[in-house]
């Protein structure tokens, strides 16, 4: 037996037709329904006039396929195997050899019409209804771009990342499927590149802009901030995300990119998005102006709240930042944080409200007299009212039928007793009674643990410590 190779994975020998055996490395022989016209694709794919044939994992053999012979191809693309017919797109899992081996049956790239499937690059498709955002991640997909117009998409030759319509300019993530989309061009966007291939600069020759994601929620939109006080030809990145400079200055992003003059690199952190320090002073950064305070104490100022910029707290106490016209720190005198919720001074107490983004006052009550309900901290009382916070967006709820003096949370935001009455918080977010339970002795039934519970406790076993 002479065997004529066909490609590294194929054989003729006269009229017989021979695949090689991933397992074994030997020849295997099958048949083809007209060997004469057979020719051997990439992947380990061949093809006569009739049919198409492919390895079949599952049957552990050669096997002919239901895909259309004569207007089969496979396509150029180096991410995964993709191939066409003129009913669909599919794409196969392949072996991890230089020369990869198809598996079959192919996955069906569902609702892209195969006709007019034109890859662009690696990660932007379109056909003549739609732009797609190509990715692979265990399993390929193509998900359209909505607002992109096929007509006029075109991708650049500096960055593959990058594709742009005669309205918009389209940044593809190098890491997950997200695209922003910039909804002005800016000008010159065609030779614009990924600085140092990641999602947060373009840099062109004379010219840099920002890429901030998703601003303000609006979903998948991109804000291109041209960075004009920045020099292009020296700008670099730093070891700080948001922090860059050019040859003379320093630039940070919590004030679109203002110049810093005095900053100490070596001691410069990220506290919030408005909030940076050294070891010399606090950088605040309003939507117009930025703000450098040796006040509060830049070792240990933190926010009062995560995701707030406004209310901050220091070893000597509390500061509001206030950018309403000139921006001005202020000393919140007399102030005491009881819970991220609650804070009180000596004229009031406070309590968190999202919609304002603020602490508010609570009408009619002494500031002397609250404290918080033990184990709750969303929960406070005067000695007579129950205030219960369960949503930061509403009022605080004002509960007199519970014995404000002897309640203790068991539970957090579940099981609460006072000395006459065992409470469970209902779906709805109110306390019912729970009939016929001695508050004495009464105890939180065990519950499961979370899954990051088990996590954590896992992580604290013996020999697992630094990993």
């Amino acid at each position: 037996m002479s065997i004529e190779p066909l490609g590294p994975w194929y054989g003729r020998d006269g009229g017989q037709i021979y695949g090689i055996d991933p397992e074994e490395g030997d020849w295997r022989a099958f048949a083809v329904a007209d060997p004469n016209t057979f020719e051997a694709l990439r992947y380990g794919i061949g093809r006569d006039q009739h049919a198409v044939y492919a390895f079949s994992w599952a049957e552990n053999a050669y096997v002919q396929t239901d895909l259309d012979a004569a207007s089969f191809n496979v396509l150029d693309f180096e991410e995964c195997i993709l191939v066409r017919d003129k009913t669909a797109i599919y794409y196969a899992v392949g072996s991890t050899d230089d020369e990869p081996l198809a598996q079959y049956p192919f996955r069906r790239l569902e609702g892209v019409e195969p006709e007019s499937f034109e890859l662009m690059n690696r990660f932007f498709a379109r056909t003549k209804f739609a732009v797609y955002r190509l990715a692979f991640d265990g399993g390929f997909t193509a998900e359209g771009i909505d607002g992109a117009d096929v007509s006029s998409f075109s991708v650049s030759d500096v960055c593959d990342k990058i594709g742009w319509d005669s309205r918009h300019l389209f940044v593809a993530s190098p890491y997950d499927r997200f695209v922003g989309v910039v909804p002005m061009r800016p000008p010159g966007f065609e030779k614009l590149r990924l600085h140092d291939d990641f999602l947060s600069y373009l840099v062109g020759e004379s010219t840099i802009y920002a890429l901030v994601l998703d601003p303000e929620g609006t979903n998948r939109r991109v804000e291109l901030i041209e960075l004009d006080a920045v020099d292009a030809q020296s700008f670099t990145t730093t070891s700080i995300r948001g922090l860059v400079r050019d040859r003379s200055r320093y630039f940070w992003s919590g004030h679109r990119y203002a110049p810093i003059e005095t900053i100490d690199v070596s001691t410069f952190r990220v506290v919030t998005k408005s909030l940076a320090c050294d070891k010399h002073a606090c950088y605040f950064f309003g939507v117009e102006e930025m703000l450098r305070s040796t006040l509060p104490d830049p070792e240990s100022i933190q926010p009062l709240r995560r995701a707030n910029g406004k209310y901050f707290k220091d070893k000597e106490g509390i500061y509001v930042f206030v950018c309403e016209g000139e921006a001005r720190l202020e000393r919140w005198d007399h102030a005491e944080v009881l819970s991220a919720v609650f804070v009180k001074d000596k004229r009031a107490v406070y309590r968190f409200d999202v919609q304002s983004d603020a602490y508010v006052p609570i009408e009619d009550v002494d500031p002397a007299r609250f404290s918080l309900v033990p184990n709750d901290p969303k929960m406070g009382t005067d000695g007579t009212i129950v205030f219960d916070v369960r949503s930061e967006g509403e009022p605080a709820r004002r509960l007199s039928d519970l014995d404000a003096k002897t309640l203790v949370c068991l539970e957090p935001g579940k099981y609460y007793r006072d000395k006459d009455h065992v409470y469970k918080r209902a779906l709805n977010g109110f306390l019912a009674i729970l009939e016929g339970e001695d508050p004495a002795t009464f105890a939180p039934p065990a519950r499961a643990p979370t899954l990051r519970e088990k996590l954590i406790a896992q992580d604290k076993r013996p020999g697992r410590e630094g990993r």
